[in-house]
């Protein structure tokens, strides 16, 4: 009944219009860029959140890492409210996954780019047997290995959340800004899309496996075996457990071909396991 109630609705909804507005101006501009390009615009800003996250909050307790299949399917809010309900509540994860990431792409973040101060005190890997597949091109590492980001880390150049000073000795002068997408805080990408295979193949063709290019050939022995095993060894010297999430596929995508690439995928992460290097949780498909 307060006479200043509608002006003071008003007033409110007006800040909260310009407030958006102030909000969309800022994305435009993008973000502060903190290292290097590393070829990636989706790697920069990942680069740019996770350092800004850890300024802010400190280093996660679980580090979520893989492809865009984790980067889109893997909430940190669900995995903190499903641990908080077994128990494990007021966990900190964080989402760092990079779209086309392999086990190549991986090692190179924790073992070369991440300073002490940006580990977790665990690692989450959600991935699927692409990643793994030393048969394939591996466009994305590539994409990382021409870039200037990568020229200061082989300089001894390191992604830290402390503030670097002309006087450190690997200090790297960074100008400029990074593009902003819609991932959010906690560095996951939400998507509303669902897969209709109705739907879907009216647009895109029905590719079976033994003609899927990310499959072919299809080898667990070569250099990205060689990068997990790089991985498992630093994640063990650091006390960090790996939990490795083989992320389901729909039944309608896990051909016969593909289900054989899947087993043998499994088998591998399973035999890693039997060694102690990780913690394996597998799903066959949806």
């Amino acid at each position: 009944d307060d006479p200043r109630r509608v002006f003071s609705q008003r007033k409110a909804r007006e800040y909260l219009q310009n407030l958006q507005a102030a909000q969309t101006r800022a994305e435009r501009i993008g973000a502060k860029r903190v290292f290097p390009s590393l070829g990636s615009d989706v790697l920069d800003e990942q680069v740019s959140l996770y350092r800004s996250y850890v300024a802010t909050l400190g280093a996660p307790d679980i580090l979520v890492m893989g492809s865009s299949r984790a980067l889109q399917g893997l909430d940190p809010q669900a995995l903190q409210q499903a641990l908080a309900q077994q128990g494990h509540a007021g966990l900190r994860i964080y989402n760092f996954s990079v779209n086309g990431a392999t086990a190549q792409v991986v090692s190179f973040l924790t073992r070369q780019l991440f300073a002490p101060d940006l580990y977790p005190k665990m690692v989450v890997w959600a991935v699927g047997s692409r990643a793994f597949n030393g048969g394939r091109f591996d466009r994305t590492f590539a994409e990382i290995l021409a870039s200037p980001g990568y020229a200061a880390v082989k300089t001894g150049a390191k992604l830290s959340a402390q503030e670097a000073t002309d006087e450190d000795a690997n200090f790297v002068r960074v100008t400029g800004t990074v593009p902003v997408s819609q991932i959010n805080a906690l560095g996951f990408l939400p998507v509303d899309d669902q897969f209709d295979p109705a739907v879907y193949y009216r647009t895109f063709p029905r590719v079976r496996g033994q003609y899927d290019n990310a499959y072919r050939p299809f080898r667990l022995d070569g250099v990205q075996s060689v990068s997990f095993d790089a991985i498992t060894q630093f994640l063990r010297s650091q006390n960090i457990p790996l939990v490795m999430v083989n992320l389901p596929l729909s039944a309608d995508y896990l051909d016969p071909v593909r289900f054989r690439y899947e087993q043998q995928f499994q088998s591998f992460l399973q035999g890693w396991a039997n060694r102690g290097a990780l913690t394996p949780v597998s799903y066959t498909h949806l």
